[in-house]
């Protein structure tokens, strides 16, 4: 090593530290696979006095959607809510020319939610977190 550098923990990182990282990642990939055309994509679900029960959190970059987050309120489950907005963003999506769609899910969640929509798991990981599996799961749109 040319250069004397040190190299720190960062148990709770500033908002500038992760900024750095991500605008170093961001650059480096762009130069090797073109521009992200990058979108955030969320949708909230929210009562009649309009709190959030629920939502979507996700992003869209080189013709793909990453489901980030996506949590519905126990008491508005089984009501149907969940698959209007999963078609929701899809069709989103598909509007900004996204061809397919990635997530991640845990057996203790909705694996079986996703895979009824068409969903299939294309890896896992096994006693993550113990005693469970975390799948991945795409779908082309």
């Amino acid at each position: 090593m040319s250069q004397k550098c040190t190299i720190i923990y960062e148990e709770s990182p500033e908002n500038a530290f992760t900024e750095v990282i991500q605008q170093g990642i961001n650059k480096f990939n762009q130069l090797k696979a073109g521009n992200y055309n990058y979108k955030k994509l969320c949708l909230s679900l929210r009562d009649s006095e309009q709190k959030i029960v629920g939502g979507l959190v996700g992003e869209t970059y080189w013709e793909c959607f990453y489901i980030e987050l996506f949590w519905i309120n126990e008491s508005y489950r089984k009501e149907g809510y969940g698959s209007i907005i999963l078609q929701m963003a899809e069709d989103e999506a598909r509007s900004r020319g996204v061809k397919q769609v990635y997530l991640n899910t845990f057996t203790f969640q909705a694996p079986d939610f996703y895979q009824n929509l068409g969903y299939r798991v294309f890896g896992e990981l096994p006693n993550f977190p113990p005693g469970h599996k975390c799948y991945f799961l795409s779908k082309n749109l």
